[in-house]
């Protein structure tokens, strides 16, 4: 982890703008087409939930800016960012996993799914009880295919509001493709539209060339 020197920083002047903010979130919803990952998993008998952990934990570690966060009042970038996501046990309890984000994508796999299976069955520490802040916060609303939605944000909570969040929806079929909804959000402060539309761009990319995961 380095600090940020926001005096000679090139988007200095957005960074106090919107750190001034009541509301400072981005966030955009796109479809995504994942014909390629369900395929993919499907033949190679893979969670599609961790596989597009995966993915998208690989995509955002390659963008700075989604790796800067808010920390004690002074910008912060972490050499790596790890997905934190909700688990959902069988009385419908959220609990919070994070898996650490790793390179090997075999290994991640099966770490994420071990991690998974220990959160769904040993005792919750607490809906909060992850405190670091070198994470994505990572929902999925399998259940549904929405066109836009909203995360819930604690504002008078800096280190918190810096984090990203990345929620997927259903996969549905259209015509020959399936195709799904992906939104990210993110503290305007520390990143805009174009780094948006490059983390979209580069999971797409990754999901369309997903053959040389194996």
């Amino acid at each position: 982890m380095e600090k940020i020197d926001i005096k000679n920083w090139a988007r200095r002047a957005q960074y106090e703008n919107f750190i001034k903010y009541t509301n400072p979130i981005f966030s955009v919803t796109v479809r995504l087409d994942v014909t390629k990952l369900v395929k993919f998993c499907k033949e190679n008998k893979k969670s599609f939930f961790v596989t597009l952990l995966y993915i998208m934990s690989e995509a955002m570690n390659e963008i700075p800016e989604w790796r800067m966060r808010i920390k004690d009042d002074e910008v912060v970038i972490f050499d790596k960012v790890h997905p934190s996501y909700i688990v959902l046990k069988e009385d419908d309890e959220l609990v919070t996993c994070l898996s650490e984000s790793i390179s090997d994508y075999e290994m991640f796999h099966r770490m994420a799914k071990a991690d998974i299976e220990r959160a769904r069955h040993e005792e919750s520490e607490g809906f909060e009880s992850i405190k670091r802040i070198d994470r994505i916060f990572v929902s999925s609303l399998q259940w549904i295919d929405f066109t836009s939605m909203n995360n819930p944000y604690n504002f008078t909570d800096k280190e918190q509001t810096s984090i990203p969040r990345v929620t997927w929806g259903k996969y549905v079929l259209k015509g020959d493709k399936y195709e799904m909804a992906f939104d990210v959000a993110g503290h305007h402060a520390l990143v805009d539209g174009v780094h948006s539309a490059r983390l979209i761009n580069k999971i797409q990319e990754k999901i369309d060339d997903i053959e040389n995961l194996k």
